[in-house]
């Protein structure tokens, strides 16, 4: 998580960066790309969710998104010239490598934008019980990888620096961290949309994957979520949307405008979606949780951060309490 967490640290600024935190950036972005394996590998195996992923937004919007009347205006706003060459568009956008040098952006959002750059993890992750010199695990029905050696190989891909399906806290962050836009110039000044429409419920749904427990009869390559999980699942979702959303809201530097309406706007909507679920959730601490937070959600930017890590370490919580909390198996 520390990639991510510096990131969001950087774009959470609301001033025009200086040279040294502009360079920084870049810094940051390019050891990032350096790691890049890119999708054509991934898809080596994962064929029916490279083929999903090609028909979605996240991968054609690379060819379409820098052309579109809306970028021009928003990059003319923000004194950018084109999005494919600035860090600011590029960080949610685009996946990018390091070719001669130069950061390039070379596809779409893809799978290393949600599952970290594999180089480090991409030779773990497919070998039994995550040793690189063990065998080669055979997918589907057909699997020859017992629970706990699946365990064991997870866990070694996520030391290794990959965040994976169980790891659903920080899945969602991945998430929230570009659609919901947490850069306060980019809204304000840009006139970026400003994440609030986002519902991260809702994309979880649509891009789960549920590839290593299937049994290739179909082509589907989304599943839903078993139905006696969709509760626990929901709950940390928008713990993670509450938290985030009153962190963005404690640290905003221009109180009333649309970014910071926006956050307010998001908390409250997240607060009311866990109000609703607090009778089916079996989720005791919830309940206390809920009790602590103000109605006025931007009285106290120190109150509302403080809040935020408890949401932050609740959500973690049910997260280890319940390893079968994912988006899909693997």
């Amino acid at each position: 998580m520390k990639p991510l967490c510096a990131c969001l640290c950087l774009v959470l600024s609301t001033v025009a960066p200086s040279s040294t935190a502009a360079d920084d950036a870049e810094n940051q972005e390019q050891q990032t790309a350096a790691r890049i394996v890119g999708p054509d590998t991934c898809a080596g195996c994962h064929v029916r969710e490279a083929e999903k992923w090609k028909s979605t937004h996240h991968q054609s919007g690379f060819r379409t998104l820098n052309r579109s009347d809306r970028a021009a205006q928003i990059l003319g706003n923000m004194d950018l010239k084109n999005m494919k060459k600035s860090v600011t568009c590029r960080q949610c956008h685009y996946t990018s490598i390091v070719a001669r040098g130069r950061i390039r952006p070379a596809w779409g959002v893809s799978c290393e934008s949600c599952h970290m750059p594999a180089t480090d993890w991409v030779n773990i992750h497919h070998k039994i019980g995550g040793r690189r010199e063990g065998e080669m695990l055979t997918w589907g029905a057909g699997r020859n990888e017992s629970a706990s050696l699946r365990l064991r190989r997870l866990d070694a891909a996520r030391d290794a620096g990959m965040t994976h399906s169980l790891m659903l806290y920080e899945m969602a962050r991945r998430c929230y961290h570009c659609h919901a836009v947490p850069n306060e110039k980019l809204v304000n000044v840009g006139g970026h949309a400003d994440g609030s429409r986002f519902n991260l419920v809702d994309a979880f749904e649509r891009i789960r994957h549920d590839f290593a427990s299937a049994d290739h009869s179909d082509t589907t390559a989304t599943r839903p979520v078993d139905s006696d999980r969709r509760s626990p699942v929901d709950v940390v979702l928008a713990l993670v949307d509450l938290e985030l959303s009153m962190r963005k809201v404690a640290a905003a530097e221009q109180a009333g405008e649309r970014y910071h309406q926006a956050a307010i706007h998001r908390a409250r909507a997240a607060r009311d979606r866990l109000v609703r679920m607090l009778p089916h959730a079996e989720v005791p601490e919830l309940a206390t949780v809920l009790t602590r937070l103000p109605e006025d959600l931007d009285a106290d930017p120190t109150t509302t951060a403080e809040i935020a890590g408890k949401l932050r370490d609740l959500a973690r919580r049910l997260v280890d309490q319940h390893r079968g909390l994912k988006m899909g198996r693997d």
